[in-house]
């Protein structure tokens, strides 16, 4: 996984430090183990869509393989 700079319809620079404080802010304090930290994600990717109607955005994780092969 890698640290991109994301940039929206607007041209703002989003980077992954706003995005965790966005879903922190949103969710609260989360816990997650000390393997899940450390594990391997060099095969997953952080997805990015915006629902059209409330122009919310969506984060999910997803293996890159599938992104392969939706191109």
């Amino acid at each position: 996984m890698t640290d991109k700079v994301v940039k929206n319809e607007n041209d703002v620079r989003i980077g992954i430090e706003q995005i965790v404080a966005s879903i922190l802010s949103k969710f609260g304090p989360t816990e997650v183990t000390l393997e899940q930290l450390l594990e391997d994600y060099s095969n997953k990717s952080i997805a990015v869509n915006q629902d059209p109607e409330t122009k919310n955005f969506i984060f999910e994780l997803t293996d890159i393989e599938k992104i392969e092969s939706e191109k």
